[in-house]
């Protein structure tokens, strides 16, 4: 069954058990993606926790401001997210300019 994970970035993941533990890169933003361990059969038994744990900080961070662009020509990229926005500018898909 594939594993459930999100990059730093916010994109949801499928990673195949053969990467439990161990890490990867996001195919949407290139990030690296720790991928969860399995778990043992005791922590599959275990109820639920009634919260859920804490975002990693650099994940908070990022999820508190939203980046969108519109071009001259009026195209319209995002939301998205601060690292993922830098990428776009040095990727040259934002123009110093704009």
């Amino acid at each position: 069954m594939p594993i459930r994970c999100t990059c730093p970035n916010g994109h949801t993941l499928k990673a195949p058990d053969a990467l439990a533990g161990g890490e990867s890169v996001c195919p949407q933003c290139g990030e690296k993606v720790l991928i969860p361990a399995l778990e043992t059969q005791a922590e599959a038994t275990e109820p639920a926790q009634s919260t859920p744990p804490p975002l990693p900080a650099n994940l908070v961070a990022e999820t508190a401001v939203e980046w969108r662009l519109a071009s001259p020509d009026g195209q319209q990229f995002g939301p998205t997210v601060e690292t993922v926005f830098t990428k776009w500018i040095t990727d040259g898909r934002v123009q110093p300019d704009w």
